[in-house]
């Protein structure tokens, strides 16, 4: 091997492999040049000074270490850079990963510098310069991070990553070292002895091939490293710490026995950190050993199931020899600190890089707060990437045959998502709105369905309405009960009906009920997010679930479940009113309540108007405020809008007009200057922070139009439960979008819904009352008043009870107060539907039961719904067995 190290073999081990590299990334088709430039420069210009050195000292027998420990130093900084720094580089699809093709590559040189080094300290007269060439191989990479990080911000967790990955660079080094100094110091006979052989056979096979190759195979057709959100049949094992680790520890495990104790220590002490991955996946693949056998028996790969509990057998009968040993040069109690030291190691580096996760992910999430407009905190969108993804999965329902996740890694994505999501609940809307706003994903923000599409069909169709109205004299209120008749007119079974309705202002729902077998059962009011997660949940068995909620603003959807062929079923609710009303159930309209005098209602802090007491108002005339909102995502042209606003506003002789670049974050310029802006096209279009920055500021002379210049409304982040800051300017109820011809669309308020387009915007007739703008129209209208922020008092009467309900929830989404767990409470004790609330009929008892004890979780402990029915086995019990068999077998060794 002494040949290898001559200077002429870096044309091999260096020229060779970045050539092909070069040639790789040149030649692929659709590639981007520019993406390309900067590395393809770099590849060129470093394997040109180490070619040129290879060729003046090809006829030396030995190239210098200082070379050798520059090749390393210098591929490692420059893989990293490519890997962090030029994503374009690697977004070209093929048979293999360009990223795989890249890091094999760079790899070739940084391992030729590593062994070089080695062996060039090997001898007598260098032994002692190995401590500063390792310095020297991390100094590079290690000095250019920290003066990153310095530049952009101490960032823990880099730090983390850069003592690793110098961790690993010198154990490599010392661990090649130690290789070289053993066989020359060790007869050959002594090296080919059978117990020797057997062992190395075994241990490759065990260690190192079995690990590897099942991480292979789990991948299946998946480039390595895939951001797929499902990649394995066992669960997600990509990320490249999966492959390292193993790695490392085969490596580790091959080593012969050395001589120096304090030597022999580490490596004892890196034995025991890697049998923490050894252990994570016994642990893993522990229910479904069966599994292993079976497959063992008919295919032959089950065997990669039974690999993690082959390695522990292995592993822990060769850490239990090592302690045996160690423990008479250095005494039994500090092996056991060593020991447990390096079992912690790995969840201790893990739960940090959770804790930066879970800090970077509630920025993320302020982004989308109501209550907070101003966010300067800067994202780390890999880090949110990793959240999202994690988060995602454990709401996925679906498990492969080995009851795992296929898109999560086994264990710790579920400890990952409790601990970043602090046990508490994130909506999916809110999941897609991150990804819009961080990704510029192009999802859909309407609430995903309940159902799934593979079990129901939504043929189901109201066949009859009947109501009932009562009136009370003295409270002034009606009492409307709603009678469905639904009827499943088709031969399919697992039937779905499903329909949305709008109350008008004042009117809110105070019961529910379900046909459930011939039987009346009367709706459960119960916190939205349990009643959600139960509702999915029995869809999924074809049980009974009936269901009631809000979507949007007086918006409400009914769902129940399920119908059986050509089958009638019966289900209703009822209605609190002040005044008559009409409501269209799918194309049926229901005439609820007669004529009678219409009396002001007032709470506490709130006041409802009726259409006789607004006519006598006084009509009151603002003036228009043009707002433009830039969409800076990371595929818009800028230039191209800013082009579109001043035709505009020349054809509309608009002089003064803000102007806001909005992509993650805003920034708000004048018409004036809006070409002196330099701003960068990133990640999503954040409209909805863009509006209620407008919003938030009142006016009692002008009210803002607020026209979206974007090519991608859809994608936009749109402003949710924005009513309680619009209602302030009832002229303008819709913001609008440019088009390029500049026409506008109309998007409204309440659900976001486009209009048809339109030359000039809508401007509505307003009324003062008491310096509050209400609309002039002949409907009801709550108006805000002074009101106690923390507090819900309830008064007794129900329908004043919904009006107080209703105006603390328009409080609590303009500044966040009262506690939302206050308003859900306030509705159960008042029997009310709010936005916060569902009513739902289920079938049984039992169901029932888990309905309200999740509910009480919810409640009580804010905890995360649970979305796995398959109980993983406790980690702490299953290391405690393996530690228990450690113990037990050392034990039997030690008695006579």
């Amino acid at each position: 091997m002494k040949r290898v190290t001559k200077p002429v073999y870096i044309l091999l081990f260096v020229t060779l492999p970045q050539l092909m590299l070069f040639c790789y990334l040149t030649l692929r088709p659709g590639v981007n040049i520019e993406s390309i430039a900067l590395s393809g420069t770099i590849i060129l210009l470093l394997m040109g000074i180490f070619s040129i050195y290879a060729l003046i000292k090809r006829r030396e027998y030995s190239t210098d270490t200082r070379v050798f420990t520059a090749i390393s130093a210098v591929y490692a900084l420059f893989t990293a850079l490519m890997l962090l720094f030029n994503e374009e580089l690697f977004n070209i699809a093929g048979l293999l990963s360009p990223r795989l093709v890249f890091i094999i590559l760079c790899m070739i040189p940084v391992l030729y510098g590593i062994y070089g080094t080695a062996f060039n300290t090997t001898s007598a007269e260098q032994s002692n310069d190995t401590a500063g060439y390792a310095a020297g191989l991390i100094a590079v990479p290690f000095i250019w991070f920290v003066m990153m990080n310095i530049i952009n911000g101490i960032n823990l967790n880099a730090i983390l990553m850069i003592s690793i990955i110098a961790g690993v660079y010198t154990i490599t080094l010392l661990s090649v070292k130690m290789l070289l100094v053993w066989k020359q110091e060790k007869p050959d006979c002594e090296f080919n002895s059978p117990s020797t052989k057997r062992y190395y056979i075994i241990t490759t096979f065990v260690s190192l091939l079995l690990p590897l190759g099942g991480l292979a195979i789990n991948q299946g057709n998946e480039g390595l490293w895939s951001r797929a959100d499902s990649v394995g049949m066992f669960g997600d094992f990509s990320s490249p710490a999966f492959y390292i680790i193993a790695a490392l520890n085969g490596f580790l495990m091959l080593l012969p026995a050395v001589k120096d104790k304090k030597l022999r220590l580490l490596v004892f002490y890196l034995k025991a950190v890697c049998y923490t991955y050894i252990l994570y996946f016994f642990i893993v693949f522990l229910p479904i050993l069966p599994i292993g056998a079976i497959g063992l028996i008919f295919y032959g790969l089950g065997i990669f199931i039974l690999a993690p509990a082959l390695a522990a057998i292995w592993q822990g009968w060769h850490i239990i020899k090592e302690w045996a040993g160690l423990s008479k040069a250095w005494g039994t109690p500090r092996i056991i600190a060593v020991f447990c030291a390096g079992i912690i190691t790995l969840p201790v580096c893990m739960i940090s890089t959770f804790w930066s996760d879970k800090d970077n992910f509630a920025a993320a999430v302020r982004y989308l707060d109501h209550n907070s407009v101003e966010v300067t905190k800067t994202i780390d969108l890999a880090r949110l990437d990793r959240t999202l993804k994690n988060v995602k999965g454990s709401y996925d329902l679906t498990r492969g045959i080995t009851g795992y996740a296929p898109g999560n890694t086994p264990i710790i994505s579920a400890f990952y998502t409790d601990f970043v999501l602090d046990e508490k609940v994130i909506s999916q809307h809110n999941i897609l709105a991150l990804e819009n706003l961080f990704f510029d994903s192009g999802h859909s923000l309407i609430d995903a369905g309940l159902s799934n599409s593979n079990m129901v069909n939504n043929r189901v169709r109201l066949a009859a309405v009947k109501s009932k109205t009562e009136f009370a004299e003295e409270t002034g209120v009606y009492r409307s009960w709603v009678d469905l008749t639904l009827e499943n007119p088709t031969g399919e079974g697992n039937g779905e009906y499903v329909t949305t309705f709008k109350l008008p202002e004042g009117a809110y729902i105070s019961d529910y009920y379900l046909d459930v077998s011939g039987d009346r059962k009367e709706g459960i009011l119960t916190d939205r997010r349990a009643a959600m997660f139960i509702y999915r949940k029995i869809v999924n068995t074809r049980r009974d679930p009936g269901l009631l909620y809000y979507t949007g603003r007086n918006t409400l959807e009914l769902r129940v479940f399920p119908f059986s062929e050509h089958e009638v079923r019966q289900t209703g609710f009822e209605i609190l009113h002040n005044h008559p009303l009409n409501i269209n159930l799918d194309n049926n309209i229901i005439a609820l309540g007669k004529d009678v005098a219409q009396k002001e209602t007032a709470v506490e802090g709130a006041v409802l108007l009726s259409p006789l007491q607004k006519a006598g108002l006084k009509r009151v005339e603002r003036t228009p405020e043009y707002h433009f909102v830039i969409d800076c995502s990371k595929n818009s042209d800028i230039a191209w809008h800013i082009e579109q606003i001043e035709e505009y506003a020349t054809a509309n002789k608009i002089t003064g007009a803000e102007v806001i670049f909005a992509s993650q974050r805003v920034e708000s310029h004048s018409l004036a200057d809006m070409k002196k802006a330099k701003f960068k096209t990133e990640c999503g279009f954040n409209f909805d922070r863009a509006v209620r920055m407008i919003l938030s500021k009142e006016s009692s002379k002008s009210f803002p139009v607020i026209i979206a210049v974007s090519d991608n409304m859809p994608g936009a982040v749109f402003p949710g439960n924005i009513y309680p800051l619009s209602d302030r300017f009832p002229e303008s109820p819709f913001y609008y979008a440019l088009n390029h011809d500049l026409t506008l669309t109309p998007y409204s308020y309440e659900d976001n819904k486009a209009g048809s387009r339109l030359n000039d915007p809508i401007v509505e007739p307003v009324l003062d009352f008491n310096g509050k703008y209400i609309s002039d129209n002949d409907e009801c209208e709550l108006v805000l008043g002074d009101m106690e922020p923390d507090s819900i008092t309830l008064t007794g009467n129900r329908y004043k009870d919904a009006i107080l309900l209703d105006a603390a929830q328009q409080r609590y989404l303009v500044n966040g107060k009262p506690n939302p767990l206050e308003l859900i409470r306030a509705g159960f004790r008042a029997r009310i539907l709010t936005p916060q609330t569902a009513f739902i009929v289920v079938e049984t008892p039992e169901q029932e039961k888990e309905l309200l004890d999740l509910q009480e979780r919810i409640l009580n402990n804010n905890e995360q719904i649970p979305t796995v029915t398959l109980d993983e086995p406790p980690l702490l019990l299953c290391a405690t067995l393996v530690l228990l068999v450690i113990l037990f077998i050392k034990k039997r060794k030690s008695d006579p």
